[in-house]
């Protein structure tokens, strides 16, 4: 289980993101389902995993469509099993 805040670039990026949401919950959750528990224990797997989500949902809507600006990814609940 992981609970996050993205912390957007703009304003434009909160209507994107809350849009197409169905869209960001599958890349989100596919992303995770690709990850295994010992890579989520550490510092480092979780830095590595928010970059991966900032790459990942950059582009959730393909190239030639709006952007979602992301400045960070805050995990606030993360749970491993």
């Amino acid at each position: 289980y992981a609970s996050m805040t993205l912390q957007l670039t703009d304003e434009q990026s909160l209507e994107t993101l809350e849009q197409h949401r169905p869209q960001v919950r599958n890349k989100l959750l596919l992303l995770l389902s690709d990850r295994d528990a010992e890579s989520l224990v550490t510092a480092s797997g979780k830095r590595a995993l928010a970059s991966d989500i900032v790459t990942t949902l950059k582009d959730v809507l393909g190239p030639d469509r709006a952007r979602i600006g992301i400045d960070d990814v805050l995990f606030t609940e993360f749970i491993v099993q």
